[in-house]
């Protein structure tokens, strides 16, 4: 048996007075909130300079680029850079390859799709890394840094070499018998060094430069050119030319390269002898080396 139709209840005025004004509450709410959510985020790109680290690279997120304190929260925002070019970087990591660049960075709010725009100055100011070694070397050895070496530099953007090096010199004498590692010393050269990479930011290192004692059983004494040691001077040879009679040496070195470094005193005297073979004449060379800080201070050979 089939139930029986029951009329649907008309409200009253008041009834639907009331419905009325519920349903508008409602939707002034929805509206509000949605508006007032709208309202809570207006984002602002700030205009910012990045710093290029160690590593070469910088990192770049939405935090850094979103200005605070506009009611929006990194999270809500995609974030695009471009290069001056507008091509676009396929992440957020900057590299040496865009320093002195402007890049454009854009947030994008993934709700609404507001947006705002902003800029990047790639910049380097880490100064590069420089490492000196202190070093002991023959008091008759070149200083120059093309034979004793360079120091080790490095830098994060800059392929650097020895261009881009300067040094200056003090010269410090030291007392008799200073030691450096286990050796006497005579003196040391202070060298400071710079370098400077491809944007001006510098760095320093002191290396001190030790010149060591030559003790007199090092010194060896040039051979007689007596024809038998060594061939005879030709008679038009000049006995006062010491790079053809020869000088005492220490390591290879003319001591007087040392330029008093050594702190020895070389010199010689002649002695003209006749002989017998017409136009012939034999020099008796003596020479002394005298070492200023020792008690018994000389060594000679005729």
């Amino acid at each position: 048996m089939p139930t029986p139709h029951r009329p649907a209840k008309k409200l009253t005025r008041t009834e639907l007075f009331i419905k009325a004004i519920f349903l508008t509450i409602i939707v002034f709410f929805c509206l509000f909130q949605s508006v007032d959510i709208q309202a809570q985020c207006n984002p602002v790109c700030q205009n910012i300079n990045l710093s290029l680290e160690a590593s070469g690279y910088g990192l770049v997120d939405v935090a850094t680029v979103l200005e605070e304190g506009n009611g929006c929260s990194p999270s809500e925002f995609t974030l695009t850079i471009t290069d001056e070019s507008g091509t676009p970087l396929s992440g957020n990591l900057i590299d040496c390859a865009y320093l002195g660049q402007n890049l454009t960075t854009r947030l994008t709010h993934v709700t609404t799709g507001d947006w705002c725009e902003g800029f990047i100055l790639v910049e380097d100011k880490m100064a590069p890394t420089i490492s000196c070694e202190d070093m002991a070397i023959y008091c008759t050895s070149s200083v120059d840094p093309e034979v004793i070496g360079y120091p080790e530099i490095w830098d994060n953007c800059s392929e650097l070499s020895a261009a881009d090096l300067s040094y200056t010199d003090s010269y410090v004498d030291l007392a008799c018998y200073t030691d450096y590692n286990g050796q006497e010393v005579t003196s040391k050269i202070e060298r400071q060094w710079m370098v400077t990479d491809a944007l001006g930011n510098t760095a320093e290192c002191m290396q001190s430069i030790y010149l060591t004692r030559i003790t007199l059983g090092e010194v060896v004494f040039p051979l007689s050119l007596d024809g038998f040691d060594k061939p005879a001077l030709d008679c038009g040879g000049d006995p006062n030319d010491l790079s053809i009679t020869g000088q005492p040496l220490v390591n290879g070195m003319p001591i007087e390269d040392g330029g008093g470094n050594c702190e020895l005193i070389v010199n010689y005297t002649d002695q003209e002898v006749a002989i017998c073979a017409p136009g012939s004449r034999r020099v008796v060379r003596t020479w002394s080396v005298i070492d200023m800080c020792a008690v018994y201070s000389g060594r000679t050979n005729h």
